[in-house]
């Protein structure tokens, strides 16, 4: 997310969403349930950490925060 975007949506006051995709490793093409869910959570922690200041520079604008489990293969 930009410094653009948030200025943008705070002018229009629209709702601002940050979503941050994350992969297993493709040498780790058979991670067990548990190493998903640590890389799961560490995705998660990074997009908390990036999306405190868009929250605060965002004021009163709705907002959201995701993260999504993508293949890096097309």
């Amino acid at each position: 997310m930009s410094d653009f975007a948030v200025h943008a949506a705070g002018l229009r006051r629209a709702p601002l969403r940050a979503v941050h995709a994350w992969h297993v490793p493709l040498g780790l093409g058979g991670a067990d349930a548990g190493e998903r869910a640590r890389i799961r959570q560490e995705a998660e922690q990074r997009l908390a950490e990036r999306a405190c200041w868009w929250w605060a520079a965002a004021g009163g604008v709705p907002r959201s925060a995701r993260t999504q489990a993508r293949s890096p293969l097309p």
